[in-house]
């Protein structure tokens, strides 16, 4: 099992279209639950998952994948058990809330460690032009690893030297309208090892983002097939 988190710095920067769209790239052949912990609830609502976590129908298969609803504040051992159950699966995707408005960030992390004794947080950071704005948002997130470490440390008495916990694997420029350039070097600045994927602005995905096919992000997820 591989958790890949799908990240950004504030909310409309298209999290639930790529978490969505990857994780159904990713169904057609592995086991792929997808954890929607978003607030607005986009992909919850799309599918008509009303129920709150733990409490009725809070989840549902399609296609082959299983999308299940988070809602907080929840009980640190029903979001345990929630993750030891998806242990059977392949690929958990997870569309988080912006970083800056996850007031259970902590939680959710600490419960996922204690689920699968795993640390390594791969993530996917979602991000939208200008140059200004992306500049500012991988800014903010360079000290993302330290954060994770300080949370690790306080949570579970262990000492972490000199491990990378924080693992981008992909850059996705989301909304890029043809006479944006993407500066390929600058974002390369701040981390050089994730692709970077640019997705165009389409107006169709704007007004049914679920629905229209999104070839772009095929790369991610056939790196994230060799990560398994």
């Amino acid at each position: 099992m591989i958790r890949v988190n799908i990240v950004s710095l504030k909310g409309g920067v298209g999290k639930s279209l790529v978490a969505f769209k990857l994780a159904s790239k990713l169904s057609l052949t592995k086991k792929v639950v997808l954890v929607d912990r978003s607030l607005s609830k986009s992909i919850s609502s799309f599918l008509g998952i009303k129920d709150e976590f733990g409490k009725g129908n809070y989840w549902k298969d399609i296609n082959g994948l299983r999308v299940v609803r988070f809602d907080y504040p929840a009980d640190e051992t029903q979001i345990i058990g929630e993750y030891k159950k998806s242990m059977m699966y392949d690929v958990m995707i997870v569309e988080n809330p912006p970083l800056l408005s996850d007031n259970f960030f902590e939680l959710d992390l600490t419960s996922w460690i204690k689920a699968s004794n795993s640390y390594t947080y791969y993530s996917i950071i979602l991000l939208t032009p200008p140059d200004e704005l992306i500049d500012y948002t991988l800014k903010v997130m360079l000290p993302i690893n330290d954060f994770l470490k300080e949370i690790i440390e306080k949570n579970f008495t262990m000492a972490i030297t000199n491990i990378q916990l924080f693992r981008p694997i992909g850059i996705v420029i989301n909304e890029v309208k043809t006479e944006y350039q993407v500066n390929y070097e600058k974002v390369r600045r701040y981390f050089r090892e994730p692709m970077i994927i640019k997705i165009p602005f389409k107006r169709a995905l704007l007004e049914e983002p679920f629905i229209d096919e999104l070839k772009e992000i095929d790369p991610l997820a056939e790196y994230i097939r060799m990560l398994i």
